[in-house]
């Protein structure tokens, strides 16, 4: 599926040309309740709204519940819209995305989410526009959604936004905390796509231009952000979220799931803890352990490729520049920060991770491994 992309200063003003292309007379809003006023979208996109019928939806949490998708699906099924305008970061994109593949599927909603039921109908018009740079989400075809504790991700080529549009105006507005959790999740998903059992050439691509901005503009965003460092991150954002619509994420994340959850760590900063070990486990893979039917060979050189792209020339030394710079940014590099400070709260983060799903992993994950791998971080 193509997808026409607006990238660059102002770009939102095409949202108006957008909605009158495709007669949109109402339309379903879904944004946060404050960064859609703070990032200056909700002045920009005045002209844009005027004269249409706009039904606003903002309750909805930083890790999307299926309780908030249900609210969604009423508020949205009420508003008689049509087409869905998702304004915000990673949540609210996803959250409209899930909203309008459920809203037109025969199925009962919570058996989309679980799997149980086929996606049967094209997911209704999207128009996704980011106010942070991070996410990608703006660029995928999947939507994260959490029941409890429990990750599902809503998954059809069709959920791909009908438009995207990427404004870096919009993120002018990010305090560094929030530059800094969201251009690590940007780095991790360039990195985790590109060493992917499902990445291809054109996912590389994409993966190694997110990782070479973000290498050299994530700092400046987060230390001393300008135009040119919130623009390049906008791209480097974009461009990881078009390398994971091919290949999906690996290990980082699904270790990241937990730690979230139960801890509330931002989604960035959680997989920013195991990148840098991650990546030192998959530089070891052997014949035996690995996954990808490219061969153990194949997998080594992609990540030494990762590491020369981070301007490293081994593993152990990328490792070091990803803590690092999680540590100049002010995250904390280690679990006992989080309250996570026993061999058996890392094991009850260890037994919530489905290794059976890791299989998108280069290298091969045991249970024991996943526990090493939290506690390389304790």
């Amino acid at each position: 599926m193509t997808q026409p992309a607006y990238f660059g200063r102002g770009s939102i003003q095409r949202i108006q040309d957008i909605l009158k292309y495709l007669a949109a007379d109402q339309v379903f809003l879904v944004c946060g309740s404050r960064s859609y006023v703070v990032s200056g979208a909700a002045s920009a996109l005045v002209p844009a709204l005027a004269g249409r019928e706009v039904t606003k939806f903002t309750d909805f949490s930083i890790n999307p519940q299926w309780s908030d998708i249900q609210k969604g699906l009423e508020a949205y099924r009420e508003s008689g819209a049509g087409l869905i305008l998702a304004v915000g970061g990673g949540s609210a994109i996803d959250v409209a995305k899930a909203i309008a593949v459920c809203s037109i599927q025969p199925s009962a909603p919570e058996a989309i989410l679980r799997g149980e039921a086929a996606i049967e109908y094209p997911s209704r018009q999207v128009i996704a526009v980011p106010t942070t740079a991070g996410s990608g989400s703006e660029a995928t075809q999947f939507a994260v959604v959490y029941d409890g504790t429990k990750k599902y991700s809503i998954a059809h080529e069709s959920m791909l936004p009908t438009y995207c549009v990427v404004d870096p105006d919009l993120t002018e507005s990010m305090w560094p905390r929030l530059a800094a959790v969201t251009g690590v999740d940007a780095l991790a998903q360039a990195i985790e796509s590109y060493w992917a059992v499902e990445s291809t050439h054109e996912s590389q691509g994409f993966a190694t231009k997110a990782i070479e901005l973000a290498i050299e503009y994530l700092p400046r965003a987060v230390h001393n952000p300008s135009p040119e460092s919130r623009e390049a991150m906008s791209l480097a954002a974009h461009m990881a979220g078009k390398a994971i619509n091919v290949t999906r994420t690996t290990a980082p994340h699904a270790l990241s799931y937990p730690v979230s959850l139960g801890y509330n760590v931002p989604h960035g900063h959680a997989v920013g803890l195991t990148l840098g070990d991650v990546l030192v486990f998959n530089a070891g893979v052997s014949d035996e352990s690995c996954n990808d039917p490219r061969g153990a060979a194949h997998v080594r050189a992609s990540v030494l490729e990762i590491c020369r792209l981070m301007g490293c020339e081994h593993p152990d030394e990328a490792r070091l520049m990803l803590n690092n710079m999680l540590v100049d940014f002010g995250l904390p590099i280690f679990l006992e920060a989080f309250g996570i400070d026993s061999a058996e709260k890392r094991a009850a983060l260890a037994s919530e991770v489905n290794v059976d799903r890791l299989s998108n992993n280069p290298r091969r994950l045991t249970p024991t491994d996943v526990v090493n791998l939290y506690e390389a971080i304790q």
